[in-house]
This record gives structure tokens, sequence and C-alpha cells, in this order.
């Protein structure tokens, strides 16, 4: 995890040992119903905010 957390705090994302495991988190908490087909579209929308969240975050300058 070493590598992932100095790209993560390189490009300034929160919490850098914290954020690639709320990724996981997301990715298959959202995944899973996903793939299921339960609560499609509200998970869909949950996994899009937080896409554009984590690249706005990236994004702005510092």
């Amino acid at each position: 995890m070493g590598p992932t957390n100095a790209m993560i705090a390189a490009v300034g994302l929160p919490v850098p040992p914290l954020a690639p495991a709320v990724a996981v988190a997301v990715e298959l908490g959202g995944g899973l119903p996903l793939i299921l087909g339960d609560r499609a579209r509200i998970v869909a929308l949950a996994m899009a905010i937080f896409a554009i969240t984590t690249r706005a975050s990236a994004l702005i300058e510092r």
C-alpha cells in the first residue's frame, strides 16, 4: 500500500491511508447490487457521485 498511499498523497486527496479502503468499499458495496440488479439506479448514482467527487478533488490545485 506504500506506493498507492504516496500517489494518493501526491495528488492531494485527503487521508491517504484511508482512501484505498474507502474506494474498495464503495466499489464492492456498489458493484454487487449493480450486478444483482438491486436498486441499480440509486447505486449507480451514488457510485457516479463518488467517482466525480474523487476526480474533482484530485484536480483542485493545492
